[in-house]
């Protein structure tokens, strides 16, 4: 009996050792060549958590250089529900540059669950973002304070100390470098195309894929086009004033919210000058730890927490009230809340190190060619401390690889579908129009009231789904979008009028 026990306890140990290491036991599914475990993936905070299958995927740093450093490219798959053979797979590119897919898109897969019915959607951190190793720099040292501010000294300093900690070769996070990986991904899935969807900078990765790739791509959807001639930075704070002044007329065109702040354009004119005077100090709740800080409210935070919560009609709505409670009453608490915690979640969802070499490799070199009225920059509310800032960055960061051709209009007859919404801060639909101009077989969708990423307004994902199947507009329908309203201004902290 004594030995009957101990023979099934040691084939029970061989057993558990044996799944903890040998991999191939490990695998819950396998496509192609790459092996999926069962897991859950989540947002930026960790919260929001979805069932997914997850997979890495080893690639060179340096494709040059095969025998040289590699890094693992972190992979999430959302399995079809109706499990169909097919040579295609939906997936999602992330904006930014530097935000990561996983905890991006994560939030929406239920959401996208039309496209999910019939096919595969696969979510793959970008080289340098998420846990594709992440390039990021630690604001700890410099704090957010500073991150917020225009220092010449403190750029340059910062930037420094970003490049020499980072976990990789910063030349080799660039797009045409990502692009390769993606192909690398749908080649070891066994996969003939992608059907892609790109929002912001995503948008770029999408194009410039179907640019070297074309006969990998089925469809393509990009959500607030960054148009590939077009050099991200420059134009930024022209449309951020632009989708501001849109924003001061809706409410001087609406009775309620003209009638409770009639005075709102001056209001806003006279708080970034008195805070370039004399910021504040103000008492907020850190999100994270829950305890009470001093914070430096300056017209760099205002600023950049204003351009945030232009890019999306919710937090636009709140937005008269918190700019009039701070410039009529003194009372910058809720103005000031919104704009650090808005900020810091942007600076957490972004990979810097990543961001930088996009845009100083792909943006920066371009920058002299966008010939714009300097004097109008400096009159936006942002002003022109943006730009000077990428501009010290990026003469100390090194330029990474970027293919021929990269800045050429797109020439494509495959079926593009293109979405704006015509309130957006950034990416105006005058982009996307420019972009579309060689694109033989493409559609525009431009949503009235929205700011920036439409994927998800209203019923955008059926029509998505239904582009995605049928890799065609003739059935596309977007009247179902004629309900889809802004939301209302707040004349109050208690909200709309009823």
């Amino acid at each position: 009996m004594k030995n009957t026990l101990l023979k099934a306890l040691l084939f029970l140990l061989s057993l558990i050792l044996s799944i903890l290491y040998n991999p191939a036991t490990h695998a819950d599914s396998l496509v192609g060549e790459i092996e999926f475990t069962n897991c859950k993936v989540s947002d930026i905070t960790g919260k929001y958590k979805v069932k997914a299958e997850c997979a890495t995927l080893s690639v060179p740093e340096n494709y040059e250089d095969t025998d040289g450093k590699r890094i693992d490219l972190h992979i999430a798959r959302f399995k079809a529900k109706n499990d169909k053979d097919r040579t295609d797979a939906t997936t999602l590119l992330a904006g930014g540059p530097g935000q990561a897919a996983i905890e991006t898109f994560a939030p929406f897969i239920r959401m996208l669950k039309d496209i999910n019915n019939n096919q595969d959607i696969y979510l793959i951190d970008q080289r340098g973002t998420g846990k594709s190793n992440q390039m990021q720099c630690d604001f700890e040292d410099a704090g957010l304070e500073d991150a917020m501010e225009f220092d010449p000294v403190i750029a340059k300093k910062f930037t420094q100390k970003c490049l020499e900690n980072l976990p990789g070769d910063a030349r080799f996070y660039t797009t045409s470098v990502a692009m390769k990986d993606l192909d690398v991904v749908r080649s070891s899935l066994g996969l003939e195309q992608w059907n892609l969807y790109g929002g912001s900078y995503g948008t770029r990765t999408a194009q410039h894929y179907l640019k070297q790739y074309p006969n990998h791509v089925r469809t393509v959807i990009l959500d607030a086009v960054v148009p590939v001639g077009k050099p991200l930075g420059p134009e930024i704070a022209l449309e951020g004033q632009r989708a501001l002044d849109a924003m001061l007329a809706r409410c001087a065109d609406d009775t309620d919210c003209n009638t409770a702040f009639p005075n709102l354009t001056q209001e806003v004119t006279t708080l970034i000058s008195d805070l370039k005077e004399s910021p504040r100090t103000v008492q907020i709740e850190n999100i994270a730890s829950g305890k009470l800080e001093d914070f430096n409210f300056s017209a760099s935070t205002l600023t950049g927490g204003v351009r945030l919560a232009l890019y999306s009609p919710r937090s636009l709505a709140i937005l008269p009230t918190l700019l009039h409670e701070a410039a009529a009453n003194d009372h910058y608490g809720p103005l000031a809340r919104q704009s650090i915690n808005m900020t810091r979640s942007m600076v957490n969802a972004m990979s810097i190190g990543m961001s930088n070499s996009v845009m100083c490799t792909e943006d920066a070199p371009q920058f002299a060619s966008i010939k714009l009225d300097q004097a109008e920059v400096e009159r936006s509310f942002m002003g022109a401390d943006f730009l000077k800032g990428l501009e010290i960055a990026c003469s100390i960061w090194p330029k990474g690889p970027i293919d021929d051709g990269f800045h050429d209009p797109i020439i494509s007859d495959k079926p593009i579908l293109l979405l704006s919404g015509d309130k957006d801060p950034i990416t105006p639909p005058s982009y996307a129009e420019q972009t579309m101009q060689q694109m033989t077989n493409s559609k525009h969708i431009v949503i009235p009231g929205q700011g920036h990423i439409q994927m998800h307004v209203g019923c955008m994902p059926k029509i998505l789904a239904k582009f995605i199947d049928e890799a065609s507009f003739e059935n596309i329908d977007i009247t179902c979008m004629e309900k889809v309203k802004p939301d209302p201004f707040f004349i109050d902290f208690n909200g709309p009028t009823p």
